[in-house]
């Protein structure tokens, strides 16, 4: 009986040993991280937008884009990150170091629950204690835990596996209200990813994939995968519901196009394997890390890079099923590795780059835990086996140390800039920054001369011009600020922050005739008849201050045909109904 005893007593200890080991880690190579500042995005998700800053905007979480309140518009929808960011407003204000220490618990927390579920799926101790602990310390995972805004990696990446837990727990269940109780849980943790990040759409793939390994023994052909193709198929239908919801209602960036589309299938594809050899690379070797990656469009498989990432790729895929008996574990890694990936492909989704260091934040345990399951079943020799001991031991500590290092590198925006334009020199959003990062600290030349950098890169885009005309204005150039604004209004009406400026001081100055051709240029522009009738309206207002009855019965008429346009919208009526139904209780 003490035998007994002291066997999970130990075994106890080791685990809880294990997880001290790697909750310690992460907190000493992001540590050094607390005492940045905001940066990027940061002001757009946390400092100015209105949003997080007073609970009255809750609702507008679910209806509004990321940045929202801002008057931004942007492709993501995530709810639950400016719930997040709304909190640690509430508790923190604009003391950065608080948003750095959620996102490092979270970090922390997701390590352990890797080395939970490997564990909890197969048992073995060394190769889940090294993935986990490789994810805590890689600096891949710099953008998703130092960057306050990257929350939405850890956020999503803590529902995902939180799920996949209790989904593989499901099976060892007997007890009905238990088992449903968990299905419950998977499904909230679903919903949950979901509302985080956009690529929580692969969750289903996850919870397939630990169903067929559970189930491992019992499966001898594709006849036995169907039960568990079965058990998702409620998830893949959620997934359908949300796409369909992104694609039409909560399509925020529609009628502007996608970079990442904006070339043909096959090429995205040759394009991905180029960026699939990038990732094998930077998961060994992380240096030259930085946030502005630019490829090129693969046109041709002849491309060695190309033709190197597509091999690897067949590679991964012949090991997946040649694996699946003798070494399940590595099969079961690089599927998790291959399907944590799979929404960053620009095949089935729409990304908005062609590469991102943070997007293998969820599937960078994966690779490694199929890695050091086949190291760990090699029958090397005892003084070979102490030499790649010692040389993945070296390796993790030097990976580790190579994390502290570059969190510097994103102390402030002009530092994280200045080593972002090393590596990417023709970066438009980089000089752009910078020239912003400048302008904060009252460099006005040197942040005159960062936006003509971006201009030359990007001729057309009107966010510089807004930029630089705010500069303009603050140097005292009244009439290069003006021309600025109403270039970046010709380039585009939908540009909120320009549009609002030009209309506001012709209102001030009583120049009616110039807000009208605003108005009426922008509604020809505008797709959506919620926004036509906001523009007509104020075009109507116009028209009555000019006592211009023409032109007001003219603006009436249209008014009424958009009204009807936004009555026999389906979504509208679904409202009108739930309004109604909702007011009937009451």
């Amino acid at each position: 009986m003490n035998k007994i005893k002291n066997f999970f007593l130990k075994k106890y200890a080791q685990t809880v040993l294990a997880s001290l080991v790697i909750f310690i880690a992460v907190w000493v190579v992001y540590a050094n991280s607390i005492g940045n500042e905001f940066l990027w995005d940061d002001d757009a998700g946390i400092i100015n937008n209105i949003y997080v800053h007073d609970w009255k905007y809750f609702l507008n979480f679910f209806s509004k884009s990321l940045y929202g309140g801002l008057g931004i518009v942007c492709a993501y929808w995530r709810p639950a990150v400016l719930s997040v960011f709304a909190v640690e407003w509430h508790t923190f204000l604009v003391w950065p170091g608080g948003y750095h220490i959620v996102n490092i618990l979270l970090h922390g927390i997701n390590a352990l629950l890797i080395f939970y579920l490997f564990r909890l799926l197969f048992g073995r101790f060394w190769p889940a204690f090294g993935a986990a602990l490789v994810f805590g310390v890689h600096p891949l995972n710099i953008e998703a835990v130092t960057y306050i805004s990257g929350i939405a990696d850890p956020l999503s990446a803590l529902f995902i596996l939180l799920g996949v837990i209790a989904y593989a727990k499901t099976e060892k269940e007997t007890e009905y209200r238990r088992k449903r109780a968990f299905y419950l849980s998977v499904f909230l943790c679903f919903i949950l990813a979901l509302l985080s990040r956009e690529s929580a759409v692969m969750m289903p793939g996850l919870l397939f994939l630990a169903d067929i390994f559970n189930k491992r023994d019992k499966i001898s052909n594709w006849r036995d995968i169907k039960n568990p193709l079965k058990k998702i198929s409620f998830f893949l239908f959620v997934d359908a519901v949300y796409i369909v919801l992104r694609l039409t209602v909560m399509d925020f960036m529609k009628g502007i196009p996608v970079p990442s589309l904006n070339f043909p299938l096959y090429e995205r594809i040759l394009t991905f394997f180029h960026a699939f050899g990038i990732y094998i690379q930077l998961m060994f070797s992380p240096l030259h890390l930085h946030m502005e990656w630019v490829l090129p469009t693969a046109k041709t498989f002849m491309n060695p890079p190309v033709a190197l990432g597509g091999f690897l790729i067949v590679i991964f895929i012949f090991l997946i099923f040649k694996t699946f008996r003798k070494l399940p574990e590595v099969s079961f890694g690089l599927a998790w590795f291959l399907i944590a990936l799979s929404p960053y492909m620009n095949i089935f989704m729409p990304a908005v780059a062609l590469l991102s260091e943070h997007w293998l934040y969820l599937s960078l345990p994966g690779f490694f835990f199929a890695l050091f399951v086949f190291i760990d079943r090699i029958s090397f020799p005892r003084f070979v086996r102490f030499f790649v001991l010692f040389s993945i031991i070296a390796w993790i500590f030097w990976v580790g140390n190579l994390t502290i290092l570059r969190n510097r590198n994103w102390a402030n925006p002009m530092v994280l800039f200045i080593d972002t334009l090393r590596e990417a020199p023709k970066s438009y959003r980089a000089n752009l920054n910078l020239g912003l990062a400048y302008q904060n600290d009252k460099q006005y030349d040197k942040a005159l001369e960062y936006f003509e950098r971006a201009m030359k890169i990007e001729p057309k885009n009107p966010f510089t011009y807004y930029d630089r005309a705010l500069l303009y204005k603050i140097m005292g150039k009244e009439k290069e600020a003006m021309r600025d604004h109403e270039y970046s209004f010709s380039l585009d009406a939908n540009n909120t922050r320009s549009t609002a400026f030009l209309l506001n001081y012709y209102s001030s100055k009583k120049e009616y005739s110039k807000i009208r051709v605003m108005l009426e240029h922008m509604l020809e522009i505008t797709v959506k008849p919620v926004e036509r009738e906001k523009i007509l309206l104020r075009l109507i207002s116009i028209a009555n201050t000019e006592k211009n009855e023409a032109s007001a019965k003219k603006y009436n008429e249209m008014l009424i045909d958009v009204r009807k346009e936004i009555q026999n919208d389906p979504i509208v009526k679904i409202g009108n109904f739930l309004n109604k139904y909702l007011g009937e209780i009451e």
